[in-house]
This record gives structure tokens, sequence and C-alpha cells, in this order.
């Protein structure tokens, strides 16, 4: 996926989303989606109570390179066409010690989870990363967050894990992007928010990596 480039998929339940990659005009959207986690994702995806992101901890969420730092944002469309709330983010930070090494991250709005939003994106930014050489991921993960640990196994059953201050770390292969679901439509070029340039603004990571980063 290019970074002019969007897709469009229908979910499980026939909610039609776009996906694009994020960029800095899509602030005021990312910080709307926010209000849309329960305590507890906040916390699954801050490792602490997070009541509010902060304007340094957007700045780093939105510190993006479109090489070593990528996001891929989705919306829901209305009417199959209209821009609409920003649903979750995926995104991948290119380890300095491993350059075919990536942290990923994953955020889901609640109202969302559990309709394959997760592996949506997470397929579409493995075919990101695949083109700039990154093939594999790791993921911190806490040990109770159920979601995310069958989402792993579901792109890679072979993937391993292991305990690092009281976190899961997983390690597992950059799913193929053979294997990436084919979208249903493509659409052209758009932002994820207003509808003036055809729709407009969308959503490290909706939330950071892990505690180390803390946003």
């Amino acid at each position: 996926m290019r970074t002019d480039e969007s897709n469009v998929h229908r979910l499980t339940d026939g909610t039609t989303i776009r996906t694009r990659q994020m960029r800095p005009s899509d602030r005021a959207k990312l910080l709307r989606a926010f209000e849309h986690f329960s305590p507890d994702s906040r916390y699954r995806r801050f490792f602490s109570p997070t009541p509010r992101l902060s304007s340094a901890m957007l700045d780093r969420l939105l510190d993006l390179d479109g090489c070593d730092r990528v996001a891929i944002g989705a919306e829901q469309l209305r009417l199959g066409w209209f821009a609409g709330p920003g649903l979750g983010v995926a995104r991948f930070t290119r380890l300095p010690e491993s350059r075919h090494v990536a942290e990923i991250a994953v955020s889901i709005v609640d109202e969302m989870q559990g309709l394959g939003l997760g592996t949506v994106l997470i397929r579409e930014l493995a075919v990101v990363a695949r083109a700039r050489g990154i093939r594999r991921f790791v993921a911190w993960v806490q040990p109770d967050n159920e979601p995310m640990k069958a989402l792993v196994a579901k792109l890679d059953p072979l993937a391993r894990s292991r305990i690092e201050d009281g976190l899961l770390v997983f390690d597992f292969a950059v799913p193929g992007v053979l294997d990436a679901p084919r979208p249903v439509a493509r659409a052209t070029p758009t932002s994820l928010g207003g509808l003036v340039d055809r729709c407009g603004e969308g959503l490290r990571q909706l939330l950071p990596a892990h505690a180390r980063t803390a946003g």
C-alpha cells in the first residue's frame, strides 16, 4: 500500500471500512477515536492507566516516515463513500538493532473488536513491511490479552513467545503478501476524514508499542 492509496474491505458483520497509511493530518481523528477506547483497552495498549493522549504522545504516534515507522488506519465508510469515524490502527517500528525485524502494535475501538478488523490491518501492514525488507514482527502483549494472542496465533501458528518484564513478547513471521486478503474494492486516494478532499482525514501505535516507549 502506497501512502496515497486506500483500500476498501467488508468486515464479518457487513461494516464497510477504508484503510490507508496514516499521516500528520490524522491528529484530530486519532483523538476522537481514543474516546471510544474503554479504560481496559487503554490499559492494554499503554500498559498503564491512560486517561488522555497528551500532545507529546500524539506527536510520537504521528511521527511516521513511511519506511521505518508506518501506521495503517481504518475508518468506517457510510453509504459506501462518506468517511465515518476512525476504527483502528496497526503500526510497525523497525528495530534499529535488526533491520529485518519490526515491533508492532494494534488498537481497535471497543465496539469493532472481534469482527476481523485486526486481521485486515495486520495483513495490510505486512504488505508494507515486506516491501521494506522486514521479515519478522515482534509484539508485546499482556498475558490476559486473549484477543491479541489469538490474532498472533492466527497469523503464524509457529509464533514464539517469551516472558519479559511480566509481558508476553511474541516473535513471528510477517504474513506473506500473497496471503493478504484482497480488498473488495479500491478507492481513489483520499485522507481519512472530511469529504472536501474526497472524504478527508483517520486514525505508535493508536497506541504506543509498550510501556518502555509510553506512547
